[in-house]
């Protein structure tokens, strides 16, 4: 942007990273001016506003922090470097343009009471939602039985924590008894749902988004009446943190699904359990990261119905 022959532009030496409240923003303000000195005030704010859709384009927005961080009196010198980053209670959400939670770094200098010089930068933000709580250690059991013609398969699935971050990868313990021989491999097909709940202009929209899915084929010997096996569902980096706003939430669950046979109109075995998906371990402990395990099939697309 220019104004009487001043131009200001913003740039970070990090674009890419995610920041958490707490730490400090690194950048150049680059001021290109005819003058020899600028004796006026600069000011970076970070901002954070809110943007949701739902019967019709048009957006209802919300902000969510504005915070005038630094200032600057008589500036002489041609740059300036740093702000910090605020609590403001939600992390980036680029989902598409009826839903979104976005941070925006201005820069303003000011030049008299009406002129004013602005640039802008995005910044990627994440609260900070701790998943090394006590109440996110607890583990979580399902039990189903189901009959069919051949006979009856009984499945317990046991998830030994509730809270995850983007790329960690999931525990889960699968108990099968099966009494008739099987017609072939069982699939366990695994999705990560997302709750996305946004309100604009007095209406509430409320939509299931798919974030990471995976199969895997087990081979169920015909011998063997009991199956204990521990597998393991590597979340994705489209998985997004669980946030709350006034207009926009996001929460999660791991549902499971237990296909009988290879034949398309087989019964399945279904469960769900609610998980957190937060930003940070505090504890450091992971679960094996994704890069660290074989390559997963995708699971077919989910439905409610299959």
């Amino acid at each position: 942007m220019t104004i009487d022959g001043t131009e200001l532009a913003i740039s970070l030496l990090e674009p890419d990273r995610k920041y958490y409240p707490g730490d400090v923003v690194l950048g150049v303000v680059n001021i290109l001016t005819e003058k020899s000195s600028i004796k006026r005030s600069i000011v970076l704010e970070l901002e954070g506003i809110v943007r949701t859709a739902c019967k019709s384009e048009e957006l209802s927005t919300l902000t969510i922090g504005l915070k005038g961080a630094t200032r600057h009196p008589n500036i002489d010198q041609k740059e300036s470097d740093a702000t910090a980053i605020h609590h403001f209670g939600s992390s980036t959400y680029e989902g598409d343009s009826k839903a979104q939670i976005q941070y925006q770094l201005h820069v303003i200098l000011k030049k008299g009471w009406l002129k004013r010089l602005k640039a802008s930068h995005p910044v990627k933000i994440w609260e900070r939602i701790d998943v090394d709580v006590p109440e996110l250690h607890l583990p979580m059991e399902k039990y189903k039985q189901l009959h069919n013609p051949s006979g009856v398969i009984e499945a317990m699935i046991r998830v030994p924590r509730r809270g995850f971050c983007p790329d960690d990868v999931v525990p889960i313990e699968l108990h099968i008894n099966h009494y008739t021989r099987p017609k072939g491999p069982l699939t366990v097909y695994f999705y990560v749902l997302q709750k996305i709940c946004r309100e604009a202009k007095g209406y509430i929209m409320t939509e299931n988004r798919v974030t990471a899915t995976a199969s895997s084929f087990l081979i169920l010997d015909p011998d063997t009446l009991r199956l204990d096996l521990p597998l393991l569902f590597p979340l994705q980096s489209l998985v997004k943190p669980n946030t709350k706003t006034d207009l926009l939430t996001i929460s999660s669950k791991l549902k499971i699904q237990i296909k009988l046979s290879e034949e398309e109109s087989s019964e399945k075995i279904k469960m769900t359990f609610p998980i957190v998906i937060g930003t940070y371990n505090s504890g450091g402990l992971r679960w094996r990261t994704v890069d660290t395990l074989p390559l997963y099939e995708p699971a077919p697309p989910y439905s409610a119905d299959r």
